[in-house]
Parts: C-alpha cells; structure tokens; sequence
C-alpha cells in the first residue's frame, strides 16, 4: 500500500514570504494574486502536491483538511 499527499497547508505568520521561500525550492512562481498582507498564498509545484499558506499570526492550532470521513458526511 502506497499514500499520496495531493495538498500540504502550513500555518504561518507571513504567507507572502515563507512562499517565497518555497516557491524558490520548488523552483516554481508564486500565483499572481499572492501580495504581502494577503492571509493566505498558494504554490502550484509541477510534480509536487498543491502548497497553501494560511496566516495564523496568533500561533492557534486549527485543521484545514478534514479526515476522510469527515469529508464522506459532509462535515
């Protein structure tokens, strides 16, 4: 049995530049619509999963992607 990751989210304080930082190791460019300030960012890496920034600058814990099940009820 093999596991895939399709998307990867990462809180930050700084959307803008951790994917900066990112889209240079991915050697990919950051979507046109990402300025700084903007609460989330988002790399598309040809090959790699989907990569989205999400502003937390309060260093709460929270979950983007729910679980399998949760996605199969709906909630």
């Amino acid at each position: 049995m093999s596991a895939r990751i399709r998307n990867l989210g990462i809180d930050c304080r700084d959307t803008y530049a951790l994917a900066g930082s990112w889209a240079q190791v991915f050697d990919c460019p950051r979507q046109p619509e990402d300025v700084p300030g903007d609460p989330e960012a988002m790399l598309l890496p040809p090959g790699w999963p989907d990569v989205l920034f999400l502003a937390d600058p309060e260093g709460d814990e929270f979950c983007v992607f729910g679980s399998a099940a949760e996605r199969a009820a709906g909630t």
